[in-house]
């Protein structure tokens, strides 16, 4: 890219005010050579005065209090979305495990007999229990459960 294009960019930036010295110098002496860039440079410079010249919406003064607010109290939701999620999977885990513990107890003890109806029950508790918690969770915070 040459030299015009870099400062043809520039130019929204020098009608505004918004370069540093530096780039505003070198915009000032293109344009001093360069008449299409004076002329795009020139309408851009009316465009900023007339959009200076507009009056400012007001901004209340507690809406920054209020986002600040609402940004904190929806990282709040969701860090307790990913705790309940979190207890859930921790507590659908411990379900199973203790069911295969007591399905390897009622092996040993059982011996082999009832394992249709051990697995049945097993399975009914562990799915009972994730259930269950997925109902106090949802009580206990009086939300949407994930």
């Amino acid at each position: 890219m040459n030299t015009h294009e870099n400062i043809r960019k520039l130019l929204p930036l020098a009608a505004a005010s918004a370069l540093e010295a530096a780039k505003a110098s070198s915009v000032e002496s293109h344009v001093a050579g360069c008449a299409e860039c004076r002329r795009e440079l020139e309408l851009l410079r009316q465009y900023a005065r007339g959009l200076q010249s507009m009056p400012q919406p007001a901004v209340p003064e507690s809406l920054l209090q209020r986002t600040m607010a609402r940004v904190v109290q929806e990282r709040e939701h969701e860090a307790a979305r990913r705790k309940q999620g979190l207890t859930l999977g921790l507590l659908g885990a411990f379900s199973w495990a203790m069911g295969i513990v007591f399905w390897l107890l009622a092996r040993v003890f059982i011996g082999g007999l009832g394992f249709g109806a051990w697995s049945a029950v097993s399975g009914l508790l562990a799915w009972t229990t994730v259930g269950a918690a997925a109902v106090a969770l949802r009580k206990r915070n009086g939300s949407e459960v994930i």
